[in-house]
């Protein structure tokens, strides 16, 4: 089965996506943390 190039954007743009919600928490935490003064 050959990949057409909207085959490999759209797996692209799944990863991306998967991405973006796996690291989208990481900043709030961060910030949740320093707000918080690190003290856990």
């Amino acid at each position: 089965m050959k990949a057409t190039p909207r085959d490999t954007r759209s797996a692209k743009v799944k990863y991306a996506l998967l991405g973006w919600l796996i690291g989208l928490p990481l900043p709030i935490i961060l910030i949740l943390f320093f707000v918080r003064g690190c003290d856990f």
